[in-house]
């Protein structure tokens, strides 16, 4: 259920205006996300949303996005997994081993809750072979 914002409850013509940009970032939110890809500030603007929509709308929008991908379980986009483990590496090898601090990692970087649960175990092996020194192993 979308909330309405407080300054739109006088104007009804301010309201359908709102939640139609919230809808329509919703859905941007969900194209994107769905291609496997991380969403910035700068992703909603090149699709035409100013600083302020971001701003206002922002936050809901992406717990909306979130609650419609999960709670209405729409296919998954397959991702490549051989360039995402060899990313998921990469992000490991520049970290220090502290689980907690490579998944935080692993999330800022666009990874998937469904991602980091396949790849992680695998990354840190691979990971742990290079910090070792010893001859890299190839990622499945």
């Amino acid at each position: 259920m979308l909330v309405t914002h407080p300054a739109t409850i006088s104007n009804p013509a301010a309201s359908v205006a709102h939640d139609t940009e919230l809808r329509r970032m919703v859905e941007a939110l969900k194209e994107l996300r769905g291609q496997g890809v991380g969403v910035s500030d700068t992703d909603l603007e090149a699709l035409d949303f100013t600083s302020e929509q971001i701003a206002a709308l922002g936050k809901r929008a992406v717990e909306a996005a979130r609650e419609e991908m999960v709670i209405h379980l729409e296919p998954r986009p397959p991702y490549d997994r051989q360039k995402r483990l060899n990313f998921a590496r990469r992000a490991i090898f520049d970290l220090c081993p502290d689980r907690l601090t490579i998944i935080a990692c692993l999330q800022s970087n666009a990874f998937t809750h469904r991602e980091i649960e396949d790849l992680l175990p695998e990354a840190l092996a691979l990971a742990s072979d290079d910090l070792a020194g010893s001859a890299p192993r190839s990622a499945v």
